[in-house]
């Protein structure tokens, strides 16, 4: 084994995985087929397919050459319509898509960042110096830069980063008790921590993990000050919003903006070339959309504006927009908890899974661009999760068809509903937005099969608090999605993961779950996967419903933008804005 396992595995990977039909090369990130450890699949292709119905692959637009980096003009505010919500502060908590992009990405580094999950599969280093050193299956060694400084605001004061300060990011979630620390799990597989020299990191793990790189470039893997926990007990709250990152926190306004300025200090200098960055809450669609077209700000993507207005604005400024669409990892669903109530019965959950119209749903509320999704890892993530050719083996895929509506209501009548003994169901749901209109239809389909909802309207960050608390027996919501398939699973489903918000335990599952964190070898794991997956589609905890693209619109102004499919803030290091470009004309300073 040398040290160059990493580089060696991802190009393997990378010459042998492609993404739905072939439109992008894929490792289905590093840490998911170049694993902890020596083993590899050979040479075959394990996932793919093609979208249907025709459509071209899901990463349609490719990005522009950047521009090179000595052209890059400094200053400037970078405003985009993201919203002003907050759920958490701590990074090690569990903070959703709300906080992470618009604020924590600008203001934390991590160990390794993803460049793009679904489109390259690539990991890169942030502060560490290069892809980890593995001289066996259980040892890794971690390289940092020097020079990577905390922000110079007290209690951190500018001082550098260290191993020592690694280590205690990594212990502070391995130890925790408290059940904020949801990605706990990802770190109890360190058995020690080592600090040989204050720029080197020696974990030993207590057996092979598959997806520990993945995790390290992690969402939730932010590097925080222990001098900000000591202070002030943990590091939720605002100012102990201290980072490596790019940006330095300098206010935020509840449902008004995020903001954060340039840290002169970066290690990556001259970057970041921004002077600020501003996330702002539009009220609704409409000022989004006018927002956009009068370049208050500068991007804007799908979800804030509907697809027809996304289309509309693109045929409006041909030449001075840029437009992209990529593969997305957030994923819809229903989740139940299944150890009490209606919702105990397998049959209820499955028949529910088997009367809704995902293709219908897809065709009106998506405009035919989403993709399916079963129970476990989204179809968008290949290749991991199960293609549409393979649910559509399963019952209600992918348009509920009058068999699979007959079976669902008598698996109802043996678990005694009908016509007269309907199954009332109070479902909390995200909205305004796009997930209640998908409810509205999914509430006719249920009808079909004895069951009648009534939508509660809910708040993502609310329902984030309520299913950590086991307070909902259905709920109806998105999830950030993720880069390696145990997130997904180990993290939903294993009995004592703390992540587990449906009471599911399963010892065949569990054990599953434990095989397929354990195997190194990327083909024999993903075998393992598709297990998994087949059990949970059949016991169905968890109904998956559909991924849509994620739509970017941008002005061209706006230089060097990297897309990616979680709403990646991560790169606005390397982001300027060019007051030459023509389309920067009438844009407010």
């Amino acid at each position: 084994m040398d040290d160059n396992y990493w580089e060696r595995s991802i190009r393997k990977t990378l010459r042998r995985r492609r993404f739905l039909g072939g439109s992008a090369a894929l490792t289905a990130g590093a840490a998911g087929l170049a694993l902890l450890g020596c083993g590899g699949g050979g040479d075959d292709d394990n996932g793919g397919g093609t979208t249907p119905g025709g459509q071209p692959s899901v990463n349609q637009s490719p990005t522009p050459t950047p521009v090179p980096k000595e052209q890059a003009v400094q200053g400037g505010t970078f405003r985009f319509g993201a919203g002003a919500l907050l759920d958490i502060w701590d990074p090690h908590w569990n903070a959703s898509s709300y906080t992470l992009s618009p604020l924590l990405a600008q203001v934390y580094n991590k160990l390794y960042k993803w460049e793009s999950p679904i489109s390259s599969g690539k990991i890169l280093p942030d502060i560490a110096s290069a892809l980890p050193e593995q001289p066996n299956d259980t040892t890794v060694i971690i390289k940092l830069r020097k020079g990577v400084k905390f922000h110079n605001k007290a209690p951190m004061s500018g001082r550098e980063l260290t191993a020592a300060d690694v280590k205690w990011n990594m212990e502070r979630q391995r130890d925790a008790t408290d059940p904020k620390f949801q990605r706990k799990y990802q770190y109890v597989g360190i058995d020690k921590i080592e600090t040989p020299d204050n720029y080197t990191v020696k974990l030993t793990m207590k057996e092979p993990l598959a997806p520990f790189l993945s995790y390290l470039a992690g969402q939730w893997a932010f590097m925080i000050g222990r001098e900000v926990v000591e202070q002030y007990g943990d590091a939720n709250r605002e100012e102990a919003c201290i980072g490596t990152g790019a940006f330095i926190h300098k206010e935020f306004k509840p449902d008004a903006y995020h903001l954060q300025a340039r840290n002169p200090e970066y290690f990556l200098g001259p970057q970041p070339y921004l002077e600020q960055v501003q996330s702002i809450a539009l009220a609704d669609t409409a000022a989004s959309e006018a927002a956009f077209r009068t370049k208050k700000i500068d991007y804007t993507y799908l979800g804030r504006l509907p697809y027809a207005t996304v289309d509309k604005i693109r045929k409006d400024f041909p030449n001075e927009v840029r437009y992209q669409k990529m593969g997305n990892l957030y994923f819809d669903y229903y989740r139940f908890t299944v150890d009490s109530g209606p919702f105990k019965d397998a049959r209820v959950r499955q028949a529910i899974s088997a009367a809704i119209n995902r293709q219908k749903i897809n065709e009106f509320i998506h405009q035919g661009f989403a993709t399916l999704n079963g129970a476990g890892v989204p179809s968008t993530l290949q290749p991991w999760g199960f293609t549409e050719q393979k649910l559509a083996t399963y019952p209600g895929y992918p348009n509920a068809s009058d068999a699979a509506i007959a079976d669902a209501r008598k698996a109802m009548e043996s678990a005694g509903y009908s016509d007269s003994k309907r199954l009332s169901v109070k479902l909390p749901v995200i909205s305004p937005g796009i997930i209640a209109d998908q409810a509205e239809m999914e509430k006719e389909d249920l009808k079909k099969v004895y069951i009648e909802i009534e939508i509660v309207p809910d708040t993502f960050p609310s329902l984030l608090t309520k299913q950590t608390k086991k307070e909902m027996p259905i709920w109806r919501a998105q999830d950030n999605g993720y880069e390696d398939p145990d997130e997904y699973l180990y993290g939903s489903f294993f009995s004592t993961s703390s992540r587990n918000f449906f009471n599911f335990n399963n010892p065949d599952v569990d054990a599953l779950l434990l095989k397929q964190r354990r195997t190194l070898d990327a083909t024999q794991r993903k075998a393992v996967v598709d297990e998994l997956q087949d059990k949970l589609m059949k016991d169905a905890p968890q109904i998956g419903l559909n991924s849509t693209p994620a739509h970017y619109l941008s002005w061209n102004y706006l230089k060097n933008r990297k897309e990616s499919e979680w709403l990646n803030m991560y790169q606005a290091e390397e982001v300027w804005i060019d007051p030459k470009d023509p389309s920067a004309s009438g844009r407010p300073s």
